[in-house]
């Protein structure tokens, strides 16, 4: 009886183990077939290992792995929730749900499954990069930052982490952070061009023209457009470099057909500096017609007619320039010249006290020309307390016409 009992003993256990290696020899062949794309005889041997036990969660994992590769994305996750409901500690099948999830919008979840692998792995940078990508889709950039922050921390290689916190700090106008980013961005991946260009707009606030440059002017091989060629202009003009100022401002005009009104009135301003007075006299009244309230354009325009021997325009634009900008005291200063060049005496003095009063630190010629006129009408008291001044401010020919009007 006893030797019965260990037969049948023996046979039971030959049993048992002959199902185990069945098992065994199917799910191995299934990782060997998953090694070799061939997926659909992968599936066949997985379904054998999961009909023999199933309770076999790496099965169902790898069954939702093969489905994720031919893109059926809701078939694979079904099966990844198979096998965390027979092992909701499997760390492999949050991440691959949590990534479907990613890739199917659904961010709740997604958030939630890289939270678990959080909770397992805290050193899991995928996890960090994947989760705060979905903050900041969302605008939560104080929880999207602090995972961004983390997946530098554990090492991370993606270039969007580092151009995504680079963003936040632009947006926070933590300007040298942002750059510090930007230049990380790069180091990942040297041709992201993005970055190149928004580093090279943050250089332009900071007043950093040469780098602001160097930056834009890389990133045109993508950026070519009117914004990027106006700074670009626009950095020239701060540095002085009117020649290519002008280059780019005219570019701009030329191919993008620029409504911006700032174009016209700098590159305005260069041919001034380049003493091309008939372009700049035009540049200024573009600027006008786009910005009719921009006193500034019309200051500048006057300038430019006096260069070109046309005070009466000029006088016109000073006109205008009261009108929009009663406080500002130079076109008082340049139509009282004008008066006294054509002999109208009254209304020299009119315009420069007006002058005197608005501007903090007047010219010497200012009161030079309003004590000649004050002596024209015979207001000697005045005429010698303007002419004392101008002495004073160092005028030249100020003291000897004092001498003689007022001694």
């Amino acid at each position: 009886m006893k030797k019965l009992l260990l037969v049948n003993l023996i046979i039971i256990s030959i049993a048992n183990l002959g199902i185990s290696q069945t098992v065994n020899f199917y799910y191995d062949r299934a990782q060997e077939r998953i090694e070799k794309k061939e997926y659909d005889a992968a599936l066949k041997d997985l379904s054998v290992v999961l009909e023999k036990d199933k309770h076999f969660y790496e099965a169902y994992h790898d069954i939702g792995l093969i489905y994720a590769i031919k893109k059926q994305k809701l078939e694979a996750i079904k099966y990844f929730d198979l096998a965390l409901k027979e092992n909701p500690k499997y760390f492999k099948s949050y991440v691959e749900r949590a990534k479907l999830n990613y890739e199917l919008g659904k961010k709740k979840e997604a958030i939630s499954d890289f939270a678990k692998v959080i909770a397992q792995n805290p050193s899991f940078t995928l996890a960090y990069e994947k989760r705060g990508l979905l903050y900041y889709e969302d605008g939560d950039f104080k929880n999207a930052i602090n995972d961004f922050l983390n997946a530098e921390k554990y090492k991370s290689t993606l270039p969007e982490v580092y151009f995504n916190i680079a963003e936040i700090y632009k947006k926070e106008n933590k300007k040298d952070l942002a750059i510090e980013y930007y230049s990380k961005t790069l180091r990942a991946q040297s041709d992201y061009i993005k970055a190149i260009k928004n580093r090279g707009e943050i250089y332009y606030q900071k007043e950093d023209y040469a780098h602001a440059i160097a930056d834009l002017k890389m990133s045109k091989s993508e950026f070519d457009n009117e914004q990027v060629n106006t700074l670009i202009g626009h950095s020239f003009f701060k540095t002085n470099d009117f020649d290519q100022a002008i280059y780019y401002y005219s570019d701009v005009i030329t191919r993008f057909h620029t409504k911006d009104w700032e174009v016209y009135y700098n590159r305005g301003v260069a041919y001034m500096n380049k003493e091309k007075y008939i372009e700049a006299k035009n540049d200024f009244t573009k600027t006008i017609a786009l910005k009719n309230d921009n006193y500034e354009g019309y200051y500048r325009r006057a300038e430019a007619y006096q260069k070109m021997g046309k005070a009466s325009f000029a006088i016109r634009d000073y006109n205008k320039v009261m009108q929009l900008n009663p406080k500002d005291p130079y076109p008082y200063y340049e139509r009282g010249k004008h008066h006294w060049d054509n002999k109208e005496v009254d209304h020299c003095i009119d315009d420069l006290t007006q002058y005197i009063k608005l501007e903090k630190n007047p010219v010497a010629e200012a009161y030079y020309l309003r004590g000649a006129s004050f002596y024209l009408i015979h207001e000697k008291d005045k005429a010698c307390e303007d002419l004392l001044k101008a002495k004073e401010l160092g005028m030249k020919g100020a003291s000897e016409m004092h001498f003689q009007v007022c001694h």
